[in-house]
């Protein structure tokens, strides 16, 4: 049992391919249990540069860094406010089990 409370929701889309114009395919929304925490810390990004991230969110499971997520329950693809993951971070117990990921945005 995870020690992490994650009482939000917020919609996943992870990539799928692109469309015949070249522009991205995304899955179907998920609605997914988190913790969103709008909060301003400096991380490093996939290609390992010093960025800051101005939120970070909680999640049970890992996302992909090309998909989008974005605060609340939302239909469709993604949306003008879906943000796409800067980096995440596992977060083991004690035992060797995953409790849960950060996903910085």
């Amino acid at each position: 049992m995870s020690v992490m409370r994650r009482n939000q929701a917020a919609t996943y889309w992870y990539p799928t391919g692109n469309g015949s114009w070249g522009e991205p395919s995304w899955s179907d929304p998920q609605i997914i249990r988190v913790r969103w925490q709008d909060k301003t810390q400096l991380i490093r990004d996939k290609e390992g540069k010093e960025i800051v991230a101005d939120a970070v969110v909680y999640t049970g499971k890992a996302i992909d860094l090309e998909g989008r997520l974005q605060k609340g329950e939302h239909t469709g693809n993604p949306g003008a406010d879906a943000r796409e993951p800067k980096t995440l971070q596992q977060h083991v117990r004690v035992d060797g089990k995953t409790d849960h990921w950060a996903v910085y945005l």
